[in-house]
């Protein structure tokens, strides 16, 4: 008979907070959806639902779009193309971002992207949470789960309230503000400066040293020294039937399913978990997970991450 194990993660737990959130699982047709300058955005993860340790948003653009120059002073913030191809501009450089790149962009730093493909799908995260509420607020309820045009999708409030908003939920202008209106070529530009806590960071899981573990293949694409220790990254294969071990979680895990379908044992319950689903477990949720009859391919975030950087997805070194 199996017993759940305590979480192999060497890091302390986190600390209980009032209110705590509870294990969650959302996918692209459960997720809050929002219709903003010509983007559907799906809300994987709220602040609420997360301890304001991360948001989440899934966003499906379509060509040429994409923010002036700005930066968040208060939040990590990273990016990992699921389809199409993104351009991302800083610190006076353009990185082109196709299907599995993750890109992470410090706290402060100046930045801009834009979609070069016909559309491009991306996960974007922040770390702390907060700015899925500058798009919750300035958009409007997807009537439908597509990517909307223009003139449905216009923001629905004044530029001053558009600023009132970014500087209430941390984004700064640079060359202009995002979502008051679309960018010129001289609005994404950058400037060769150090001026963030770290520099533009750009990996795949091809370009990292992979550690196998209970028959998965890890893939660390940004670890917690990178992001001021609010979360490490992994991307992780699964072979068909393979998975880790029950585990009571010391600190807050999340998974996002980009490949194949995970079976999901939680709160004594199974579900099947497939592709563009998020499930969340906070600090103290039992739960085990494995790849169904297919080889599953998914990315797996520990909040707040492994400091102690050992070589393994959150296991001691050793």
């Amino acid at each position: 008979m199996n017993q759940p194990l305590i979480k192999w993660n060497s890091s302390p737990a986190a600390a209980p907070l009032s209110g705590a959130p509870t294990p969650y699982v959302l996918n692209r047709q459960t997720a809050p959806a929002f219709w903003l300058v010509g983007t559907l955005w799906l809300v994987m993860a709220s602040g609420r639902q997360t301890g304001n340790r991360l948001s989440l948003l899934e966003q499906l653009m379509p060509a040429g779009l994409g923010p002036a120059t700005h930066r968040h002073p208060w939040a990590v913030e990273g990016f990992y193309v699921l389809e199409g191809t993104c351009s991302f501009n800083a610190q006076g450089k353009t990185v082109m971002a196709g299907p599995g790149t993750f890109v992470l962009l410090p706290r402060c730093l100046p930045h801009s992207f834009s979609v070069d493909s016909s559309q491009a799908r991306v996960l974007n995260c922040y770390t702390p949470a907060g700015f899925e509420l500058v798009v919750m607020s300035l958009g409007q309820p997807a009537l439908e789960r597509r990517m909307p045009s223009m003139a449905e999708s216009a923001p629905t409030h004044s530029h001053e309230q558009i600023q009132i908003l970014s500087a209430l939920y941390g984004q700064e202008a640079v060359t202009a503000l995002p979502f008051l209106g679309p960018p010129s070529p001289e609005l994404l530009v950058t400037q060769d400066s150090d001026t963030g806590h770290g520099a533009l960071r750009v990996t795949t899981a091809a370009e990292a040293q992979s550690t196998v573990l209970f028959g998965l293949s890890w893939y660390p694409l940004v670890t917690a020294a990178d992001t001021e220790g609010t979360y490490d990254l992994f991307e992780v294969a699964a072979p068909a039937g393979a998975g880790p071990p029950w585990q009571i979680s010391q600190q807050d895990e999340a998974l996002y399913v980009l490949a194949g379908t995970l079976l999901l044992h939680l709160d004594g319950q199974q579900q099947r978990v497939a592709a563009g689903s998020w499930a969340y477990f906070p600090a103290g949720t039992s739960f085990r997970w494995h790849a169904e009859d297919v080889a599953a391919r998914l990315l797996v975030f520990h909040l707040p991450g492994d400091a102690g950087g050992s070589s393994a997805p959150g296991f001691p070194a050793g």
